[in-house]
């Protein structure tokens, strides 16, 4: 089977992507008029923070995010001359605010700041595990990787491959969601990547999600492999599900399989308007035939909109995997229903 190339990238340029969020160490405070925490600027203009009597650099992420930690918007810090800045977070962090917050450093630089304070992992020890199960001569690249304190996510593409059509190739692999502050899940899914356009989606069973209680009583890797051996073993079934959407014919109904699909998922406005714009360029024009095509619509937004945060478009990603989970069209009235069970 002649497989198109995909536009993947290499361990080496994760591994750059990785790095600002790699061994970070972090400094916890607590606010008050003991606090001693002090902001100046150096002679190059650069701001510098004292925690615990050490003076660090701050990047300017990291000094909006000390910012909002004591409720002065990033719309505000961003705009605001330094010195005047700097008295309002003398006074915020020193007497007006109280609470702790968590400081982030990477090579003694601070670069985030924070309320919440989880035990956290590293991307290359998730992604590390993950590989170890995959194999690496069974991984074609990578795709989707991106790394923040808030968010990160790293999708692998494997060598798993079928044909949804003659000539129409998507790759099975496994999709890794980490966040150093826990403002998302530590999640590892299954993960389908279509050949022809690099689209995405996530797969809606299987997904196994870290429970920050299990933290300080067990090493997290074991939970790794074993979420990413489950993962792997949930493919054949996405890829058979996958099949069968090219056997459900929309033509004349995509309006109402549409709107339906939107209402069932929750699908915002100005995503649905996206998707509709993208489903009417299929087929040269004529608009989707089946409901793969509908599928593809969707997973091509979740893959390459602007508009979407990163977080909404994994979300829409998962959408795509419910979509070919358990609904099918009413000959009727051409709506999403429930399969009937086996």
């Amino acid at each position: 089977m002649a497989q198109p190339t995909l536009n993947l990238m290499s361990r080496d340029q994760v591994t750059r992507v990785l790095e600002p969020t790699e061994g970070l160490t972090h400094v916890d405070v607590e606010l008050g008029l003991k606090s001693e925490i002090f902001f100046k600027i150096d002679d190059k203009g650069a701001p510098i923070i004292t925690l615990n009597k050490e003076e660090h650099l701050m990047t300017t992420e990291g000094l909006q995010e000390a910012a909002r930690g004591v409720g002065i918007p990033e719309s505000y810090s961003r705009k605001c001359p330094t010195d005047l800045l700097f008295r309002n977070l003398d006074h915020w962090f020193r007497g007006g605010a109280n609470g702790k917050l968590r400081f982030f450093l990477h090579s003694g630089t601070v670069v985030g700041c924070n309320a919440n304070r989880p035990q956290y992992y590293n991307n290359s020890e998730l992604l590390g595990a993950t590989e170890q199960i995959i194999g690496p001569d069974h991984i074609l690249g990578y795709h989707q990787v991106f790394s923040r304190l808030d968010h990160s996510r790293i999708s692998i593409v494997t060598d798993r491959v079928f044909e949804a059509v003659t000539g129409d190739v998507l790759h099975g692999g496994i999709d890794l969601q980490n966040s150093i502050i826990g403002e998302h899940k530590i999640e590892i899914a299954p993960y389908i990547c279509r050949a022809i356009c690099v689209n995405g989606a996530i797969v809606y069973e299987n997904i196994s999600q870290w429970s920050h209680r299990s933290d300080s009583n067990e090493p997290i890797s074991p939970w790794v492999r074993n979420a990413t051996q489950g993962s792997l073993g949930a493919l054949d079934g996405e890829f058979g599900r996958i099949k069968h959407l090219t056997e459900v014919g929309v033509e004349g109904h995509v309006p109402d399989t549409l709107a339906s699909l939107f209402r069932k998922f929750g699908i915002p406005v100005r995503t649905q308007q996206e998707i509709v714009a993208e489903a009417a360029t299929q087929n040269g024009g004529g608009g989707p035939k089946t409901m793969y095509d509908i599928w593809n619509a969707i997973t091509r937004v979740g893959t390459y909109s602007s508009k979407l945060s990163t977080s909404g478009a994994r979300a829409l990603q998962s959408v795509a995997g419910g979509v070919t989970h358990e609904y099918n069209l009413c000959p009727h009235c051409h709506q999403l229903v429930k399969q009937a069970k086996a």
